[in-house]
């Protein structure tokens, strides 16, 4: 049985004046944590004043239309992947052959340690905002600022306890991230003659970072400043600083090590050679650094356009994004596979033919396993961006004078494109591909014209 209640306990609305008061409670319920710990209660309030509705506002400032300060405070809980974790007892584990026989038992195991004090994440976020129009929308905009604090956020100790601990851990209310980050709309409505238009930009941004998160108790300098990870922006990605290529036997044998105390064996002109940090003759995890963020864009903007003119109408929705890092790979360099693309493989990489050290791809190889595939400042574009084309719409409504002599209510003609022009600096792959290596099915381009009628 999976419990899972959830209902507004109360959700009051009260007005004073030009302030606007709300009060919500949300009780949430579920049979995957312990008796006691079974329900969360998750307050919330918001307050908005309408400024612009206040007599001494109103007679200073008659060209404002609207102009409210929201304020709110709002909890939410999470239940995460905890699954009965309070229950101790057995799941079924390797499979043994007992005596001399041939046929094959099922083994039992234990299930680890049970946590009866498991409860509830909870996610508080905090909010100010801003609304504001003047001479009948010409122009107007809206503007947030959030914080974000999820605590007790479950997870198991497998990094702070040895492996030699000797029982699987259950789930714990031990980890703790916040997030802060903004929102801002911008728009400009009018109506000129027949043609009546809204366009409206906007962008946003987020970043969260680990305010606790349980691992190894470090003491050595370079690996804290490498793998812990409380107090880090959780979007940071590491490797190798990339150097250009090899470009003859001598530099290689007189290059730091790459390969793990192999002394550069399997390294040759074309590859990719990496910077020694720390100049102590051996690149290896030391020698790492933040080279980008990872594949979720901190910035997402948008242009979004309502035109209307007699019976014609136009939308246009633009949307990009940005603040991300792309994470290619060495597989554009393999000489096999169904990830190869042609021009990549015969046109940018290194040869003997053609040993440029500037090349945009190092040489080609069979295997895998090899220095190359490290990931470094080589293979991740930082700062990469999109601008696309979403979705446009172009409608003709016939006059209702015509269609209703025919019996139809409403006809409409229309045409409309998604993903019809794509504006970025990403190569080799789709800009919104969610992948870091590999390819990624690009956004499918689409055109459609039909007719819509209603009797």
């Amino acid at each position: 049985m999976n419990l899972g209640v959830a209902f507004i306990l109360c959700d009051w609305c009260i007005k004073v004046y030009n302030w606007v008061f709300d009060f919500v409670g949300r009780i949430d319920g579920s049979a995957k944590f312990y008796k006691d710990n079974r329900w969360g209660f998750f307050p919330g309030i918001s307050a908005a004043w309408r400024i612009s509705e206040e007599p001494f506002f109103k007679e200073k400032f008659t060209n404002v239309d609207n102009l409210k300060l929201r304020l709110s405070v709002g909890q939410t809980g999470d239940e995460a992947n905890v699954n009965f974790n309070y229950l101790t007892g057995y799941i079924f584990g390797n499979s043994w052959i007992f005596d001399t026989g041939e046929a094959i038992s099922k083994g039992l195991k234990s299930k680890g340690l049970a946590n009866k004090d498991a409860r509830w994440a909870e996610t508080t976020t905090y909010n100010i905002g801003i609304d504001y129009s003047i001479f009948n929308r010409k122009f107007y905009t809206e503007f947030d600022v959030f914080y974000r604090l999820k605590s007790k956020m479950l997870a198991t100790r497998v990094q702070s306890l040895p492996s030699t601990f000797g029982a699987s851990l259950p789930e714990e209310n031990i980890n703790k991230q916040d997030t802060r980050g903004f929102e801002l709309i911008l728009g400009h409505a009018n109506k000129i003659g027949n043609l009546i238009y809204d366009i409206k930009a906007n962008v946003s941004w987020a970043r969260s970072k680990w305010v606790h998160f349980d691992e190894v108790d470090r003491t050595d300098p370079l690996q804290k400043r490498r793998y812990d990870l409380t107090g880090q922006w959780t979007n940071v990605a590491w490797g190798y600083e990339a150097d250009g290529l090899f470009s003859s036997q001598e530099e290689i044998e007189n290059w730091s090590d790459i390969t793990n105390g192999a002394h550069n064996n399997v390294i040759r002109p074309g590859d990719l050679r990496y910077v020694d940090q720390n100049e102590d003759g051996v690149i290896d995890w030391k020698d790492e650094i933040q080279i980008g963020r990872d594949a979720n864009p901190e910035i997402f903007f948008g242009l979004n356009g309502d035109f209307t003119y007699k019976n014609w109408s136009l939308n246009v929705l633009f949307q990009g994004a940005t603040n991300y890092s792309v994470f290619n790979s060495d597989q554009f360099v393999m000489p096999f596979g169904d990830n190869m693309t042609p021009y990549a493989f015969w046109e940018k990489r290194w040869t003997e033919d053609n040993p440029n050290p500037n090349a945009e791809l190092p040489r080609s190889r069979f295997s895998k396993g090899h220095p190359n595939t490290y990931q470094s400042t080589f293979w991740v574009q930082q700062n990469a961006y999109y601008i696309r084309l979403k979705n446009i719409q172009l409608n003709y409504t016939f006059p209702k004078s015509w269609t209703q002599k025919a019996g139809i209510n409403n006809l409409r003609l229309f045409l409309s494109g998604n993903n019809l022009l794509t504006f970025t600096n990403v190569k080799y792959k789709d800009p919104e591909s969610d992948t870091r290596s590999g390819w990624y099915y690009p956004q499918v381009k689409t055109l459609t014209a039909g007719v819509s009628m209603n009797f």
